[in-house]
């Protein structure tokens, strides 16, 4: 099912020198095109896409602010496959868009079986202030990046992202890869949990090794959340046993 949800303003008609210009003929066609995408001012974009860069290529790149992708589906049907990104292609479709401020990325029941491999663009996005991957669930999955090809790409997705003020990242199994955040000088907001499915016990969260909260195993560890001084929100799971 295609879930929608847009903000569309409708920019004034042509303007007379365009339509004046058109119907002289010279270069009429070009112009009314390049008038036409010009006209639509469609800030946010919210769908299930799985993969297709024509979907994004449709998107206004100078008015997109906010998209909201899902490359699952919402319930698991008996006839639902499976598939694969083609990550160039999808990479060079989402870099388009450098107009973002906010971009959400979730994989629902796990559809797409290299849903990172499309995150390549993610650091060109150098607008964003809001990043959530918390339902991109390849991250999280062990057994889903065997070449360990996840723990190679978040680093790098980051690096680029000073102006992040909301941060949030899938909870996962084994060790994060070493983080480097020092350059988020206004991240105010870090996430690290299982969204919905919080509650339902699946194991220790470790959060960023360069922010040394370890396993939080220890309460007496939750002090190293003290020296964050700028965050103003932070949700994570920890097991605080002895």
């Amino acid at each position: 099912m295609l879930l929608l949800q847009q903000a569309v303003q409708l920019a004034a008609p042509l303007p007379a020198a365009a339509a004046a210009a058109a119907a002289a003929g010279a270069g009429a066609g070009a112009a009314i095109v390049q008038q036409q995408q010009g006209g639509l001012r469609l800030s946010s974009f919210s769908s299930n896409w799985r993969g297709s860069p024509e979907l994004l290529g449709a998107l206004p790149a100078h008015s997109m602010t906010k998209l909201q992708l899902d490359l699952g589906i919402p319930s698991r049907k008996p006839t639902a496959a499976s598939y694969g990104l083609d990550g160039a292609v999808t990479s060079a479709a989402l870099a388009r868009l450098s107009s973002l401020w906010q971009l959400t990325l979730a994989d629902t029941n796990y559809m797409c079986r290299n849903a990172v491999s499309c995150l390549a663009a993610v650091a060109q996005l150098t607008r964003l202030t809001l990043l959530d991957l918390a339902a991109c669930m390849d991250y999280a999955l062990a057994e889903i990046a065997d070449d360990h090809q996840s723990d190679a790409e978040l680093p790098q997705l980051l690096a680029g992202l000073s102006q992040l003020r909301v941060l949030r990242l899938p909870a996962r199994y084994r060790e994060w890869p070493a983080l480097d955040l020092t350059h988020m000088t206004q991240l105010l907001v870090l996430c690290n949990s299982y969204r919905d499915m919080f509650s339902h016990g699946l194991g220790a969260v470790q959060l960023p090794a360069q922010l040394d909260f370890g396993r939080m195993r220890y309460e007496h560890q939750l002090e190293a959340v003290l020296q964050l001084q700028q965050l103003r929100h932070l949700v994570f799971r920890c097991d605080l046993g002895v």
